[in-house]
């Protein structure tokens, strides 16, 4: 018998509009980023194209989870044999800079970051196109309904940088 496994929603579409996928454009980790430290289940990089006396990193982490369920509220006689899972950290962090073409001595730098933390199961029934669509997912939910995808996507972080959660 085969198992299926379904991630519980579609990555519905607007209509009239065309399927969104990320961008196929990869970081060029060979070379512009370095280690810049290690340690068990995470590993820091730093962008070699950032200037120096602002840093810009990217951190991947992992660790095990023990259960999965803690927290949750599915019922136990549905748990997988294994309760075991990985929680694993993606983040972006740097410092900006904001100077003014008319004032020579104005200068004013901000700290950014944004991250991403997936919490699965350790198990075969989830693949990377599940997680995948998991992280689309996480996406969307940024983007408003404007019937143009670059349009939503704006105003949903517009809306976020006003501090407004709730979509119309």
């Amino acid at each position: 018998m085969s198992k299926t496994t379904d991630i519980g929603f579609s990555n519905g579409i607007v209509s009239g509009e065309t399927a969104w996928e990320p961008t196929t454009h990869q970081l060029d980790w060979a070379n512009e980023f370095a280690i810049e430290s290690e340690v068990p289940g995470k590993v820091i990089y730093t962008d070699l194209t950032a200037p120096i006396d602002r840093p810009s990193r990217v951190t991947i982490a992992q660790r095990t989870r023990a259960n999965v369920y803690q927290g949750t509220s599915i019922d136990p006689a549905m748990y997988l044999p294994s309760k075991r899972g990985l929680d694993t950290l993606v983040e972006v962090s740097g410092i900006a800079e904001v100077t003014d073409s008319e004032l020579a001595d104005y200068l004013k730098q901000f700290p950014y970051r944004a991250a991403l933390t997936v919490t699965v199961p350790q198990t075969s029934l989830l693949s990377s196109s599940q997680m995948g669509g998991l992280v689309l997912r996480l996406i969307q939910s940024i983007c408003t309904d404007n019937p143009s995808v670059a349009d939503g996507w704006d105003d949903g972080l517009t809306l976020l940088l006003r501090g407004v959660l709730k979509r119309a």
